[in-house]
């Protein structure tokens, strides 16, 4: 199932993000506040050196959304693009 969502940043510009749970069809979701968020870590650490980063995705829904948890740390495949590009 692919999950898809859309919203604009503060500039009014466009993006999309795409959830891959790895099954069939598509689903249009609505992007709660604040929709996509990136945390960059290793500052104070000894991973210093690295570039690490976390995304966390606000997701209104009335039903339960089990297939986008996966226990593997990227078993779940999400995709950012702004004006029909993906960023990495």
């Amino acid at each position: 199932m692919k999950y898809i969502g859309h919203f604009k940043n503060i500039n009014e510009i466009p993006y999309k993000v795409v959830i891959d749970t790895g099954g069939v069809g598509e689903t249009e979701i609505t992007m709660g506040a604040d929709p996509f968020i990136v945390k960059y870590e290793g500052e104070s650490t000894i991973y210093k050196p690295l570039k690490l980063s976390s995304a966390s995705l606000n997701i209104v829904s009335s039903n339960y959304l089990f297939d986008i948890y996966s226990a593997e740390a990227q078993g779940t495949k999400i995709q950012l693009f702004r004006n029909n590009t993906e960023l990495e």
